[in-house]
């Protein structure tokens, strides 16, 4: 029994220790709130990603019928050690804005701003924004 123990107490840290490494890279779902920040320490980078404001937002209302919807836009900035960044990202693509950058080893991917227009649901204002290190 002891034995049993030993062995799950070994792959425990070893799950552990696995994991450690997989924070230094891969992708990471953030939810920032309007006017907030989020920071976190990857590797040896301490990363701070901010959503700063939403610059228009010209998304199809749910409960309407539209010819042609466009994107919501919000401004945001990425900040790697000192290294501060202003971004600008859409939900979709439209005219001088993307949904998605490069900076430096990291990928930074708008996936939504909340609300969504006339949403009925009570939501607080929002991004979802993928984070990749490359």
């Amino acid at each position: 029994m002891k034995s049993i123990l030993l062995v799950t107490a070994i792959s425990a840290v070893l799950s552990l220790n696995a994991c450690d490494k997989d924070h230094d890279k891969g992708t990471r779902e953030e939810n920032v709130g309007l006017g907030k920040c989020h920071t976190e320490d990857l590797g040896d980078d301490k990363v701070s990603l901010c959503y700063d404001k939403l610059v228009e937002d010209s998304r199809c209302p749910k409960d309407v019928v539209c010819v042609r919807g466009g994107p919501a836009v919000g401004q945001f900035t990425f900040t790697v050690n000192a290294d501060k960044h202003i971004l600008t990202l859409a939900t979709g693509k439209a005219g001088t804005y993307s949904t998605d950058t490069t900076i430096g080893r990291y990928h930074i991917e708008l996936q939504d701003i909340a609300p969504f227009p006339r949403d009925r649901q009570p939501q607080s204002a929002g991004a979802t924004l993928l984070i990749t290190r490359q």
